[in-house]
């Protein structure tokens, strides 16, 4: 119903994603009626009456019909769509492992570094006592 009133209004997925400001896979998903790839029920019906809007068709009977959907995914009456992450999540996850990878080879670099050069070669001799140092002269 949503997809067929987006046609009719003439507007693509992509501009009431960027009009309503709910993510493209979130209007993909309740177009295809795909709730185990929305997030909370409350952020669903959220998005649902957002996208109606930008449509023009009345959110209450589709909200309903959304939560009895859900109520007989969660009690098993009807089979669940995988949940899928979409690509962009999976580019953050890849941007995060890169920045986890970099930051944990440039710790590695700074313990090798301090580990060769931190250290202090002065000598010191150890007076008759042994207790106290006694300074080096030098010629």
């Amino acid at each position: 119903m949503l997809a067929s009133a987006r046609v009719r209004s003439g507007l693509t997925l992509a501009e009431v994603a960027r009009r309503s400001r709910v993510p493209i896979e979130a209007l993909d998903a309740l177009e295809r009626d795909e709730w185990g790839r929305l997030p909370a029920p409350v952020y669903a019906r959220g998005f649902l009456r957002l996208y109606a809007r930008e449509v023009g068709v009345d959110a209450d009977p589709l909200v309903r019909l959304m939560d009895d959907s859900r109520a007989l995914h969660a009690i098993g009456a009807l089979p669940t769509a995988p949940r899928r992450p979409s690509a962009q999540l999976e580019q953050v996850r890849q941007r995060r492992r890169g920045t986890a990878v970099g930051v944990a080879l440039g710790a590695l670099i700074l313990v090798y570094l301090m580990s060769m050069f931190g250290h202090d070669d002065l000598p010191v001799e150890v007076g008759p006592s042994g207790n106290e140092p006694v300074p080096v002269s030098s010629p």
